[in-house]
């Protein structure tokens, strides 16, 4: 990196890196949303039923999927760091122990998924909406272990800096996924036509092939032989999944109470009518899609972050995160822009109900505001994973969206008459809140760092090989 001296050549010179591995990332993050984008896609064809089994389904199994692989983010940095420090061969001990992580993680993802009717049963769903949705969910159960499998691989591919893999094996899941809902769903090739259960065989079988594609391109590709990744086989070593698990944890929390926040406003929103909840869905679908270009930058940034610290540059970590964030905001403010200037194109590309266009362009309003603070948030929450500062994310975090949000946006929405727009109001208030705390906490932890360095350990020729 230039020297931060020269500001206008720093900026360049680091917004250059950091594309280098987000590029891919943006591209990977909308391939493997595309996934469940296909599934809702093809499942429409086979009648309502079938569609809404996937759909609930889906939302039975997002939180859970979301928070495993939050525990699973905890390798990336790790392997940063070592990366940046010159510890190949720990790179390759990070990546083994979390593949035995994410075995654990499977574990548990497959009994909840087992389970998950329970959970549909408590909040009402129609029985046989049950019946189907439990089948589905049954069956993208046992590609868990592919795609926590895969998930550990990915940080281990994002630490050493290397992103395009991730890319071209997601558009791979992608073609899998669409193949396997050929197959499975409709009837082809010999099987029976099975509906949304053949929708989760399908997932599965794409998790799979994924993790296998990734596993095989690391073994063949001559650079990530220097870290050893697949040497010989290592048993679970308790200090080494503590350490992961320490980090991971924080942000598996983080994550779950993100997405479970934005999930119970949605239901709340369900009691304004039909109209209401598609212009809700409109935007929220807007705002999720732009959102993936901050989120690949943030796991630049965590990266970028990672390497500095590990090499003992916490100064230039702290370059790296600043000019993240600013990237972050500036591609959020022009996305902010085009949504706030012409919402009504954007909603005719999804409805042409006159109902929906109202609400629609009115919450697409709002999401402009709200993609501004998000994106300064997932910036800094990436330098932050980069730092291994996790737990004061996940306060923040909680306080955030369940102190603040939440009650916010059922006081506004419910109780004083706003509508949707109350939960989109609060939405923005509750990301400004995290986006000034975990900048704000970035700035101050890599302060102290630079203050005090940490000192720089030199790699033993194979302390933590088991022979």
């Amino acid at each position: 990196m230039s020297d931060p001296s020269n500001e206008a050549t720093g900026v360049l010179a680091e917004a250059r890196a950091l594309m280098r591995i987000g590029g891919p990332a943006i591209g990977a993050q909308l391939a493997q949303i595309s996934m469940g984008v296909v599934d809702t896609i093809m499942a429409g064809q086979l009648g309502s039923e079938s569609l809404a089994a996937v759909s609930v389904g889906g939302s039975a199994w997002m939180p859970l999927v979301i928070s495993g692989m939050g525990v699973l983010m905890s390798i990336s940095p790790s392997v940063a760091q070592s990366y940046g420090a010159e510890r190949r061969l720990e790179c390759g001990q990070h990546l083994r122990q979390g593949l035995w992580l994410s075995l654990a993680v499977a574990t548990v993802l497959f009994v909840g998924l087992q389970y998950a009717s329970h959970i549909m049963l408590a909040f009402g769903v129609e029985a046989k909406l049950i019946s189907q949705a439990s089948a589905f969910l049954c069956a993208v159960s046992y590609g868990m272990p592919g795609l926590m499998a895969f998930v550990a691989l990915r940080g281990f591919c994002e630490g050493v800096g290397t992103t395009r893999p991730i890319l071209v094996i997601s558009l791979v899941g992608t073609v899998a996924n669409i193949l396997g809902n050929y197959v499975f769903m409709y009837g082809h090739l010999g099987f029976p036509a099975m509906g949304a259960t053949g929708c989760g065989v399908a997932t599965a079988v794409a998790e799979w092939v994924m993790a296998a594609c990734l596993a095989l391109w690391i073994l063949r590709t001559r650079h990530y032989h220097q870290f050893e990744p697949f040497f010989r086989f290592e048993p679970p070593r308790l200090h080494a999944l503590w350490h992961l698990v320490q980090i991971g944890i924080p942000i598996a929390i983080s994550l779950f109470m993100e997405v479970s926040c934005f999930a119970f406003a949605g239901l709340l929103i369900g009691r304004f009518g039909a109209e209401v909840v598609s212009g809700h869905q409109i935007a929220l679908n807007l705002a999720s899609l732009t959102f993936m270009v901050p989120l690949g930058i943030s796991i630049a940034i965590c990266v970028r972050v990672g390497h500095f610290i590990g090499s003992g540059e916490p100064a230039k970590a702290r370059w790296a995160g600043t000019v993240g964030a600013g990237m972050c905001a500036s591609f959020m403010l022009l996305s902010a822009t085009a949504l706030a200037t012409v919402p009504q194109f954007f909603v005719g590309l999804y409805t042409k109900d006159p109902g929906v266009h109202v609400v629609g362009a009115q919450l697409i309003w709002l999401a402009g505001i709200f993609q501004l603070f998000d994106g300064l948030q997932v910036a800094a929450a990436g330098a932050l994973r980069g730092l291994k500062d996790t737990r004061v994310t996940m306060v923040i975090t909680a306080v955030g969206y369940w102190g603040l949000g939440f009650p916010l946006g059922v006081w506004l929405g419910l109780y004083r008459g706003w509508g949707a727009s109350g939960f989109w109001t609060a939405f923005s208030v509750a990301l400004a809140f995290a986006a000034f705390f975990l900048n704000a906490r970035f700035q101050y932890a890599v302060a102290r760092r630079i203050e005090k360095p940490a000192p720089i350990v030199v790699e033993s020729p194979r302390p933590m090989e088991v022979v």
